[in-house]
């Protein structure tokens, strides 16, 4: 299934060019973390060109070249910059660096967030940045094959979860399924349950 899965993957970008992959890449990461405005932005010449990006306004460009303009040095040097509703990470391809990520929430999450399972498609923007400047195609399949769709399935459960404060029938809700069936995905994942109690209102974690 994984396999099938991630060929049926590589076609697809394969076949869309890196333009639009690109651009599908970015809006899936602007969805699974919710964010109002998610741009992909490609260094040339030690500025920032947008790349691709997915309703992403002035406000926001003008913050992305403002934050590399003071941190271009410690951005290159791979720093991720974190707000609690933005975060800036930076791209590069075979060690080298290429551009930045950026993703802005209306919600003050993006602070906290876990980009790790989402190192395949990030790898997958830095090679078609690093391709405007270079012949070089995009390795779609050895960037997609270093780890398993589960790690996507498994943040986005997660994220979802906390933006809940572990409400699962909250949860189920909103996707439309049982209390049981979020309940077995976090027996598959591997996502140890959280209980919440009601305090003036509000749900809350236990400690």
């Amino acid at each position: 299934m994984e396999a099938d899965f991630v060929g049926a993957v590589i076609d697809f970008l394969e076949a869309e060019g890196p333009a639009l992959a690109a651009r599908k890449v970015v809006s899936f990461l602007a969805r699974t973390y919710r964010s109002a405005t998610a741009a992909a932005f490609v260094e040339n010449r030690g500025a920032l060109e947008l790349l691709t990006c997915n309703h992403a306004d002035q406000p926001a460009i003008n913050t992305v070249q403002a934050t590399w303009r003071v941190n271009h040095t410690r951005i290159r040097a791979g720093e991720l910059f974190a707000t609690p509703s933005s975060v800036l990470v930076p791209l590069s391809d075979a060690g080298v660096f290429v551009g930045v990520l950026f993703l802005r929430s209306d919600a003050p999450t993006l602070g906290r967030i876990d980009l790790v399972p989402m190192g395949p498609l990030l790898d997958l923007l830095a090679q078609v940045a690093r391709q405007r400047d270079a012949a070089v195609a995009p390795d779609w399949a050895s960037a997609l094959r270093t780890t398993a769709p589960e790690d996507l399935e498994r943040e986005q459960l997660r994220h979802q979860l906390d933006e809940s404060e572990w409400n699962v029938a909250r949860v189920a809700r909103a996707r439309g399924v049982t209390r049981p069936t979020i309940y077995h995905w976090m027996e598959r994942l591997g996502i140890e349950r959280r209980h919440v109690r009601s305090v003036t209102g509000f749900a809350r974690k236990k400690a």
